[in-house]
């Protein structure tokens, strides 16, 4: 298990940072700030807003988070042999009260992940949705090509 998850990981971490790196596409916050200079009369720039988190100094396209929980994910379910699963994830941090959060399939952790970056105002849910589909293609190629019965 730990085989899989670490190679569909890494692979999948090497695809992301491959797209980042070829689109090279703006965040949110670049984006809202400079909306009153993209070429686009129906956006209006806003200087003030800031996102909830810190905008890490690269590309938005492909969410990085989002192409390791779909990897991850899929590739649980890949050894398993089905999406269902009982389990529980914890956020542990300083200064702040632990969170649960229960789920009852691997995939189901993939609709919070998308929906947090985008609330974080990290990404644009077009790349948390990419990200999260090329973790699943990777985990379902290493599934399908890696780790196989030998003779």
């Amino acid at each position: 298990m730990f085989a899989i998850l670490n190679v569909a990981g890494a692979d999948a971490g090497i695809n992301c940072w491959n797209d980042k790196r070829f689109h090279a596409f703006w965040r949110p916050y670049t984006a809202i700030h400079e909306g009153d200079n993209d070429g686009n009369k129906w956006t209006i720039g806003d200087t003030s807003w800031t996102p909830l988190e810190p905008t890490p100094p690269y590309a938005d396209h492909t969410s990085g988070y989002n192409c390791q929980a779909g990897a991850l994910m899929n590739a649980g379910k890949a050894f398993f042999g089905t999406d269902q699963m009982d389990f529980s994830l914890v956020r542990i941090a300083p200064n702040v009260a632990n969170v649960t959060r229960d789920y009852q399939r691997f995939t189901d952790v993939l609709d919070d992940t998308i929906d947090a970056r985008v609330y974080q105002g990290l990404h644009f849910r077009s790349a948390d949705i990419q990200g999260a589909r090329m973790g699943r293609q990777v985990a379902e190629w290493v599934n399908n090509n890696a780790f196989q019965p030998v003779n």
